[in-house]
């Protein structure tokens, strides 16, 4: 896991949050038949949703590390709580 590495990145402290106001919903795709707009792609959305992967993995005791993609499971399966309820009975 690793947060963006590419062009038109920003710091932490300069990126997009969620709007203060407005109604929460789900994303759609749309159907223009019907005059309904498909969902925008904000940064926005994708930065918190990152923000929560991150803290996970981070709060778990783990480097980022963008050569690893297991970093997420790693860090719920090795979690107290999923091994004292969850562990014996998912399969990933």
């Amino acid at each position: 896991m690793q947060l963006i590495i590419a062009d038109g990145t920003v710091a932490k402290a300069n990126r997009d949050i969620m709007p203060a106001t407005g109604t929460p919903g789900w994303a759609t795709d749309g159907n223009p038949a019907a005059g309904v707009p498909a969902t925008d792609n904000n940064a926005c959305h994708y930065n918190m949703m990152m923000a929560e992967i991150v803290q996970v993995i981070t709060d778990a005791g783990i480097a980022l590390d963008a050569s690893d993609w297991t970093q997420l499971s790693q860090a719920i399966r090795n979690s107290p709580t999923f091994n004292q309820s969850l562990g014996s009975e998912l399969i990933f």
